[in-house]
């Protein structure tokens, strides 16, 4: 791996499978109704906290990391690329937050 900066991709999937969105857009990402932590100005998502995509509220359940050895360059129009929205920025480090 170089010496490149954290890029990286958030991932919204069901604990059943189904991706429900994905972000590399730091702006759009912050809509999808983030807990805001005004003491530190700053937003956080953990473990039981509810997050709204398009309407819907969703718990999240659990969190998992993904560090990739490359850089991959979302440009993908199907699988899992298919989903995201905003930017199709490049990324090496993935969170995922499976929710129900």
């Amino acid at each position: 791996m170089g010496t490149n900066n954290i890029l990286a991709k958030i991932r919204i999937q069901h604990t059943k499978g189904a991706v429900i969105a994905s972000f590399t857009d730091f702006e759009i990402f912050k809509e999808i109704s983030l807990k805001e932590n005004k003491e530190f100005n700053n937003w956080e998502i953990g473990v039981n906290d509810k997050i709204g995509i398009e309407g819907k509220e969703y718990t999240v359940k659990s969190i998992f990391t993904i560090i990739h050895n490359e850089t991959v360059k979302n440009s993908g129009q199907y699988g899992m690329s298919a989903v995201v929205v905003g930017e199709r920025n490049e990324y090496n480090f993935e969170i995922v937050y499976y929710v129900e």
